[in-house]
């Protein structure tokens, strides 16, 4: 029978919807002219290496990590040297998967066997692409050769005959590479011999954590926005990496709330006022999940919900003090756009808002402490 991932079931799961919701969000940013993208075998690798983590199958894991290692990310790299530019979705569907594939397969070792498979489904797929897609896109080169060896290959099927052999190479490199890395811990154990530990997840959530930070602020540093690091997604989200880096469930239990009220309150704006859906989805979709699998794994302490109710009221205290006016951080100067005429003033709007998260923090942690017992009464 197939091994399972080492991660835990649950957590799999949150990992390979944190790898489709990227796959999703890039997939929107390419209609209506360019949907056709998502056929480039590194995304087809991230939508097979999130089934794995779904499922719980090692193999798939493996291959989709292998055919990124090997043929995605280093093509993905390539382009950005060669064409200088990327965005902020390509970043994600490229780093996300490597990081939550290498930490399933982590636990396990390197299973035998994939480099085959793997060759197999990327020669098949060059051709099928070459049926699909437009020649206009070139999707994954299967219309031309790479521009920067145009000059070298001399037509459409030498392309093809070098990008197989450079991909078996590749493949079997990488292959090697993972199996010595990964020594001892893989399926070569001997009968009798001790399962292999499930890896620490913490590590890996922190760094996701920091990634959508560092992708979602790096649009606001370079429009001199430093202020609106402050706003409560982001802040959350920093915290969040501090308590999966010292294991703090204190800190983990915190942003989890925040986050959760932040992914409420950014949803109602998105169907309030039309906001366009930017990188604001990874500080607010994507660290409320990355949280939601840390609280799960540190537990939440008692009356966190009051340290994160009176922590949102010094938050916002703090924004109106070293934050400008027209930013409106943390809604410290002004009522939500669409949300005046609900609302008398803002005062009014601010102490609404402050109860309604009182409340919410409160109701999110009787859920999880009762969770928590039914895992631990499951256990004993």
């Amino acid at each position: 029978m197939e091994p399972r991932c080492a991660v835990g079931a649950w957590t799999g799961r949150w990992l390979g919807a944190l790898v489709i919701g990227a796959l999703v969000w890039h997939a929107v940013t390419k209609l209506p002219d360019h949907l056709a993208e998502m056929m480039w075998v590194c995304h087809v690798a991230s939508l097979v290496l999130a089934i794995g983590l779904m499922a719980g199958r090692r193999a798939l894991v493996a291959a989709g990590l292998l055919l990124h290692l090997s043929w995605g990310a280093p093509a993905y790299i390539l382009d950005v040297i060669a064409t200088g530019s990327t965005s902020v979705t390509s970043v994600l569907v490229h780093l996300l998967p490597v990081v939550t594939g290498v930490l399933a397969v982590a636990g396990w070792g390197w299973p035998r066997g994939v480099v085959l498979p793997a060759w197999i489904f990327f020669s098949l797929w060059v051709p099928l692409s070459y049926l699909t897609t437009g020649p206009a896109l070139n999707v994954n080169l299967a219309h031309a050769p790479w521009p920067p060896l145009a000059g070298v290959l001399p037509g459409l099927w030498a392309s093809w005959l070098f990008n197989a052999a450079g991909s078996l190479l590749t493949f079997f490199l990488v292959d090697r590479l993972l199996a010595r890395g990964l020594r001892g811990r893989g399926s070569a154990r001997r009968p009798g011999d001790a399962a292999p530990l499930a890896p620490d997840p913490l590590p890996v959530l922190g760094g996701l954590a920091f990634l959508f930070f560092a992708v979602h602020c790096a649009a606001h540093l370079r429009r001199g926005e430093l202020g609106d690091l402050l706003w409560l997604s982001s802040f959350a989200t920093l915290l969040l990496a501090a308590g999966c880096a010292i294991r703090s469930a204190s800190l983990v239990a915190l942003a989890s709330l925040w986050l959760s009220l932040s992914a409420l309150l950014w949803t109602v704006d998105l169907l309030v006022a039309r906001s366009p859906i930017d990188s604001a989805i990874l500080t607010h979709l994507g660290s409320l999940g990355v949280s939601i699998v840390a609280a799960r794994t540190l537990g939440v302490p008692p009356r966190t919900w009051v340290a994160a109710t009176g922590g949102l009221a010094l938050l916002v205290g703090l924004s109106r003090l070293v934050t400008a006016r027209a930013r409106n951080v943390n809604l410290a100067f002004a009522i939500s756009p669409g949300w005046e005429p609900r609302f008398g003033n803002h005062a009014l709007y601010l102490a609404g808002l402050w109860l309604l998260a009182g409340g919410l923090f409160f109701a999110i942690e009787r859920i999880w402490l009762r969770d928590a017992r039914r895992v631990l009464a499951a256990r004993s």
